[in-house]
């Protein structure tokens, strides 16, 4: 039994999407509010790049483009630490191509 291989399948802009994390993964925990360093995570080798928005330096259009910049990455799951655990906060942040939330 492989337990090690997991499947995420999310909704984004340009549809379905399936990514794939074999084993166990490196995640970058992003404080900082900048999408092109949240694309040096990913060109970088990580596996997940978590958005913090409730310790973090982000807006939300901050945060959600951070988000949209890791879709051009397969490998590279997109996560988001909200800063309440609201349902409505955690919807944007899943509809916006978040494919893990930490609330």
């Amino acid at each position: 039994m492989n337990s090690s291989v997991v499947w995420t399948v999310a909704r984004t802009m340009s549809g379905f999407t399936a990514k794939q994390l074999k084993g166990p993964g490196l995640c970058a925990f992003q404080l900082l509010g900048d999408p092109i360093l949240t694309e040096h995570y990913a060109k970088g080798g990580f596996n997940a790049v978590l958005v913090d928005m409730q310790h973090g330096l982000f807006s939300e259009n901050t945060a959600f483009d951070c988000l949209h910049r890791l879709e051009k990455f397969p490998n590279c799951f997109p996560m988001v630490r909200v800063s309440d655990n609201n349902p409505g906060l955690i919807q944007r942040a899943l509809d916006a191509g978040a494919l893990g939330v930490l609330a």
